[in-house]
């Protein structure tokens, strides 16, 4: 039998009176349930742009989290051909959105000299620059199979 796996809306967390909350809070609440993944809700994004949307993915894969759905709410029975129009226009955009967060944006983990695995973050590839001796005369060190738990491959 197929594991059950649970996922939460963000949409659960949307307040029509403030305070807002955020989808990072989401996502760190989903991660810290142990819930498997997050529907995110379109029109609770605070951006479109491409680095929002890479540290929402940063953020779910450090949490553990899949984005698994992205709900876009639309209305195709509106009389009126103009809303009708943009709603279609709205849904291939969200389409292509969930698309680029899919497809488009990859991160990893790696299993450094001491087992651990590490995401590339500023701070993992400082931990492996820490390391270097720096006497090269041209300044040029390589930083892979650095030592320490935290340091980048």
């Amino acid at each position: 039998m197929a594991e059950v796996k649970l996922g939460i809306s963000s949409y659960s967390y949307w307040h029509f009176r403030g305070p807002k909350v955020p989808i990072e809070t989401v996502i760190e609440k989903a991660g810290a349930m142990g819930v498997q993944g997050v529907e995110v809700l379109h029109r609770q994004m605070e951006s479109e742009e491409r680095p929002y949307l890479q540290n929402l993915k940063r953020l779910a894969f450090l949490q553990g989290v899949d984005l698994i759905c992205l709900s876009i709410h639309q209305n195709f029975v509106s009389p009126d051909p103009e809303v009708r129009r943009q709603n279609v226009e709205h849904t291939l955009r969200c389409i292509e959105l969930a698309y680029a967060m899919e497809h488009k944006m990859n991160f990893t983990r790696v299993a450094n000299k001491s087992g651990v695995f590490v995401v590339p973050t500023l701070e993992s590839f400082q931990a492996a620059a820490a390391s270097a001796s720096w006497q090269a005369p041209d300044f040029y060190e390589i930083l892979t199979e650095a030592p320490g738990k935290d340091s980048w491959p």
